[in-house]
């Protein structure tokens, strides 16, 4: 609540239809035309991999991660965040499943392709222990290797309502973003929505 009221104050001082029109100058995400490698916004909140395409895409841009400050009441919760994965899957009605399987093992229990891979894709390992690469000793990297581990790292619940609760939860603060209604108005009509979802999926 706190959080969107915060957001929602921000568009509210300096008005939404301008930061709107501000926003809508951004060029494609994760291109050099983009709002933060174009120099358009000071700081933005991504994951590891957005390091690459920065240094790929405007290689003088100067840029330090640094972990998400938690309120200045609860200090302790400074670097929440979350951890996602790249899901391995075979399709229904594969010609080659037991193959298919052979290749996603191999690529996911060995420790010394996991690094590679991870290294390849600027992505945090998704095994603990992998044998060492000059990516991970990257002062910016280790910011994310270090929330990882911390005790601020959290999964989001995947529910057969997840997919539809991000988008319900879009839609909630756009609503409070544009002044349509108020933070607790929208929250409360995202979990009516979620709670009317859950109810219809049994």
């Amino acid at each position: 609540m706190q959080a969107l009221e915060w957001e929602a104050n921000f568009y509210k001082k300096y008005d939404a239809s301008a930061v709107t029109r501000f926003k809508s100058g951004f060029g494609q995400f994760y291109t050099a035309t983009e709002g933060f490698q174009s120099g358009k916004l000071a700081m933005v909140l991504d994951g590891e991999w957005a390091l690459q395409y920065a240094k790929e895409n405007v290689p003088s841009l100067q840029i330090a991660a640094a972990p998400f400050p938690g309120p200045a009441a609860q200090p302790e919760r400074t670097g929440t965040s979350y951890l996602d994965t790249n899901p391995q899957v075979i399709p229904t009605g594969s010609p080659h499943p037991q193959e298919a399987f052979e290749f996603i093992k191999w690529l996911t229990t060995n420790p010394q392709i996991c690094s590679e891979f991870a290294t390849m894709i600027t992505n945090l390992p998704h095994l603990q222990n992998v044998p060492p690469s000059p990516l991970f000793e990257d002062p910016n990297f280790q910011v994310f290797m270090k929330e990882a581990e911390g005790p601020n790292a959290h999964q989001l619940p995947q529910t057969p309502v997840s997919s539809q609760f991000s988008t319900n939860l879009a839609t909630a603060e756009q609503s409070a973003l544009l002044g349509e209604s108020t933070a607790q108005d929208a929250l409360r009509n995202l979990q009516d929505l979620t709670q009317q979802a859950l109810d219809s999926s049994g």
